[in-house]
């Protein structure tokens, strides 16, 4: 290529916005969750300082989830634009210089300008991870240190009745004021175990706030007896006034595991 076409086709370049759509994974144990806070480190916060820093300009990030505090991530995606085109490649080896630690980008791909991420998401799966052996201190901040044996089969008989259309606003932390949707339908709940381990894995389109971790403790009140299947049901009703009345499950064990989007 002469150097005159080369001239032509950076300058193209450098006048076309381009929209990226990026796969990250994320430890958040030292993170106070994914939405962007003053004066709190937060991984949209982290990510939108440094992007803006790296390409010297403000920039946006939109994700699919906005994780809690302490909450993890295989598989949270986002998109931002430049008013420029970078080839993906260089553009990963350029993030992956700038994240490292507790963040990593795992793909990148470039979609239209108009392209809204929450549009395309088909579904996400949560999954929560609980230790039922011994007590292990150098994994706190990343299983639930049960460390008792859990009945696989109980804990499914109140998973069942969450699997539908529902109301979730007892099993969430909206409020009165909120304008979110509280009817949410979970289409899969999976309880299995890996050796010491047991994850339960929830998929369904979207979620509302704090919903997965009220759900995992339902799930283990019913079974220490201190909740029935038909109150966990009473209180999908809208015509239930009370919030679930007992504490919800710990974010450490919580992980955004699978992102799944729309062509």
């Amino acid at each position: 290529m002469s150097n005159k076409k080369q001239q032509v086709k950076q300058a193209n370049n450098q006048q076309k916005t381009t929209t990226y759509c990026v796969w990250v994974t994320y430890d958040g144990s030292s993170f106070f969750g994914w939405a962007k806070q003053d004066n709190l480190r937060t991984i949209e916060g982290v990510i939108t300082k440094t992007l803006s820093r790296t390409f010297n300009q403000d920039i946006t990030i939109h994700g699919t989830s906005r994780t809690d505090k302490g909450v993890h991530a295989y598989d949270q995606v986002f998109t931002f634009s430049l008013p420029f085109m970078i080839e993906v490649e260089k553009l990963k080896i350029i993030l992956d210089q700038h994240f490292k630690g507790a963040i990593k980008i795992k793909k990148v791909k470039i979609v239209a300008n108009d392209y809204n991420l929450r549009d395309h998401v088909k579904n996400k799966e949560y999954r929560y991870y609980i230790n039922c052996g011994n007590f292990d201190p150098f994994k706190i901040n990343y299983q639930y240190q049960y460390s008792q044996k859990l009945s696989t089969w109980k804990l499914k008989k109140a998973a069942k009745l969450f699997i539908g259309e529902h109301y979730f606003y007892n099993f969430s932390g909206l409020k009165p004021t909120d304008k979110n949707d509280p009817m949410r339908t979970i289409k899969k709940i999976k309880i299995y175990r890996k050796k010491k381990t047991l994850i339960i894995a929830i998929k369904a389109k979207g979620f509302v706030r704090y919903q997965v971790r009220y759900l995992v403790a339902a799930m283990l009140d019913y079974h220490h007896d201190k909740i029935t299947l038909s109150e966990i049901n009473d209180y999908l009703s809208p015509k239930q006034t009370e919030k679930y009345r007992y504490p919800k499950a710990l974010a450490s064990g919580l992980y955004l595991y699978k992102t799944v989007l729309n062509s």
